[in-house]
């Protein structure tokens, strides 16, 4: 009798790790783009021009509330968020803190074969003079005796997109690496 023996190699794809590890690649780069987005923001209002309401700051008012608004996500994002309110001014952080609001990336919660659709950061202050300051929409005639606005959400979203330009896809999970050959006898 005669016998016959063959080996047959298929080419697989591992969709389910590849999926997974693309997941969390855009999630832990979307993170460190917020990252590079607030330390901006941080870094355009202590470099502000006078005058300044704080001791070595400059954020708009003299209170710490605008500034406290970004309390929440460098907590979230490991990053320190000085504030010093001007002598002899109420300390509002505390309510800045409250107001402030940010979605980014956390853990997948998603299934081992999908990504999600879109990967987002976004910041909300939820301080209504330092959003108006930042938006160009300052009144002149407010009693804010600086110059507005000092645009650190601006500097934030040329640092993010600079940081995205250059690092998305720079150490994305490559295809390739996901193929593999199996045999059947």
């Amino acid at each position: 009798m005669l016998k016959f023996h063959a080996k047959i190699s298929q080419i697989k794809f591992d969709d389910k790790t590849y999926l997974r590890d693309l997941d969390r690649y855009f999630r832990r780069t979307v993170r460190e783009a917020a990252r590079e987005w607030l330390i901006a923001v941080l870094n355009a209002v202590k470099t502000a021009k006078p005058p300044r309401h704080t001791v070595g700051d400059s954020f708009p008012i003299s209170t710490g509330e605008a500034k406290g608004s970004l309390v929440p996500l460098g907590r979230r994002l490991h990053i320190a968020v000085p504030i010093s309110p001007a002598p002899g001014r109420e300390d509002r952080s505390s309510i800045g803190i409250q107001k402030g609001s940010f979605e980014v990336p956390t853990t997948s919660s998603a299934g081992p074969n999908t990504v999600q659709s879109s990967y987002v950061f976004n910041f909300e202050s939820g301080v209504a003079h330092f959003e108006l300051l930042e938006s160009n929409k300052a009144n002149p005639k407010s009693n804010i005796r600086s110059k507005t606005p000092w645009h650190a959400i601006l500097a934030g979203d040329i640092a993010l997109q600079k940081f995205l330009d250059k690092n998305l896809f720079k150490n994305a999970p490559r295809v390739n690496s996901y193929f593999f050959v199996s045999e059947r006898s």
